[in-house]
């Protein structure tokens, strides 16, 4: 029998948000070891004609925020690593 469940997109396990950062935690594991670790992803966030765009790029201000956004997601990463 053929099996038609189609798998839901991956979502981050957690999420950093400093308005206009975004960063986005991922749960991965390694095939070989099936050691699990995270990995992030940093965007921010703009809209241009009422439609919102992404960019991985930074003035200084939103470095700044950039910065706190960073400190927290690395303290949540830290909390949940299962391999340190």
């Amino acid at each position: 029998m053929k099996n038609d469940t189609v798998s839901a997109p991956p979502v981050p396990v957690h999420r950093v948000k400093v308005s206009p950062v975004n960063i986005a935690i991922w749960k991965n594991q390694n095939r070989a070891t099936e050691e699990t670790y995270h990995t992030a992803t940093i965007t921010r966030v703009f809209k241009v004609d009422g439609e919102f765009q992404k960019t991985n790029s930074y003035n200084l201000k939103q470095l700044k925020l950039l910065r706190i956004a960073v400190d927290e997601a690395l303290a949540w990463m830290e909390d949940h690593d299962d391999n340190s």
